[in-house]
This record gives structure tokens, sequence and C-alpha cells, in this order.
């Protein structure tokens, strides 16, 4: 891969007050945003950063987008051409929870299936966590989607969370890059098989013509 391969858009989505731009801004600036700021409809930040994974740097374009009800027309604008999606829900919120699902299938229904993360955000509150560890887990196994639990105070999983959807990313363009390789090259095959047989099934008589006029060609 080339370095302007190496970029890629991140949608985070999930209800509002759940602690999505925090994730953010710790991964981005390493810091922790104490202080609640409403998102208003999308905020936009970007970070180069190394997957050692794919030993290369990976330029995160980062869309926080506003969970609020009233943004939902606005920010879905905004999911096209994402490579990825972090699905947010905190640990302190049910409701939040319970739209994991709806988050998901938004997503998808505006721009298909890409590399999806599900992220459990404020486990530092654990004690006083809404849902329970096998609910969590219940849900990812039902919608076949990872699960991080991620702490923006201390950075828990932070980086992690933004590497393994690059390693997803980048992966399954790379396998399909080598597919949409490989199926050319089959198509050359056949395409150089058919124009092989083609030269090749002319009957005797136009053999004949064709030697006839090369031979014609030679005495001029």
């Amino acid at each position: 891969m080339d370095e302007l391969d190496l970029m890629m858009k991140v949608i985070v989505v999930g209800d509002g007050r759940i602690g999505k731009t925090c994730l953010i801004t710790k991964f981005v600036n390493g810091i922790f945003q104490d202080e609640y700021k409403k998102t208003l409809g999308v905020d936009f930040l970007q970070k180069k950063h190394n997957v050692k994974e794919l030993s290369e740097d990976v330029q995160f374009h980062i869309w926080d987008t506003a969970g609020q009800e009233e943004y939902n027309s606005l920010t879905r604008r905004y999911y096209k051409g994402s490579s990825a999606c972090v699905i947010c829900f905190s640990t302190t919120d049910r409701e939040s929870f319970n739209h994991v699902e709806k988050w998901k299938q938004q997503v998808e229904n505006e721009i298909g299936a890409v590399p999806m993360v599900i992220v459990q955000t404020k486990i530092d509150l654990c004690d006083n966590a809404a849902m329970t560890e096998n609910e969590v887990a219940a849900l990812g196994k039902h919608l076949q989607v990872p699960v991080f639990k991620a702490c923006s105070k201390d950075g828990t999983m932070v980086n992690e969370i933004f590497e393994f959807i690059a390693v997803r990313y980048f992966t399954k363009s790379q396998k399909a890059g080598e597919q949409k390789e490989e199926q050319q090259q089959r198509k050359d095959v056949i395409k150089l098989g058919a124009t092989e047989k083609s030269q090749g099934s002319s009957t005797p008589a136009e053999q004949k013509k064709k030697k006839w006029s090369f031979g014609k060609c030679s005495i001029l």
C-alpha cells in the first residue's frame, strides 16, 4: 500500500451524552474532556496514527455525529464514503445500549456493510452499570460485531479501537483488490483463449486463400 491508500473516514454514532466526543478527543488530542459539550450536527477531527499491525501510518478522518433525533437527517448525510463505523453506548445509560442495533441498521441502510465495532464507554463507572456483562456479550454476538470496553478518562482501549478498524478496513480493501486483480487475470486468459481459437478456426479453403494472398504480396 502506498501512502495515499492509508487514509480512512470513520463515523462515530450513538445516542447523545454517552461519551462519543470524549472518546474521539482522547484518541486525537490525548486529553480527557471532562466538561460536556453538545455536538451540533457533526464535528470533524483528524489524526495521523501509526498502526503497528499494518507497519504504516494511517490518516484517520473522524466524524463525530450528534445523537439527538433532531439532527438525524443532517448527520446521515455525512455517512457517505465512510470506511468504518464506531457505535457507542454508555455503561450508565440503558437506553443507549438498547439503541445500538438501531444505529447499526441506520448506518448499513445508508452505506451498506463496513467494518464496525461496538464501544461501551465509561467503564470506570461499572459500579453503576445499567446492563450486565452477559447482556453486552450477547449483543455483540447477536449483531456479529466486536465489542470494546473503553474509558476516555484513562485511555483504556481507546487507541486499540481505531487501530482495530484500520486493520479490518485495509485488510478487507487489500483482499478486494487482490480478488479484482485475479478476476481481471482470469478474464484476460479467457479473452486470449477465445482470440487464439478464433484465429485458428479458419477452414482449409480460407487458409489456402490466406497463403495465396501472402504470396501475391511477396511477388509485388
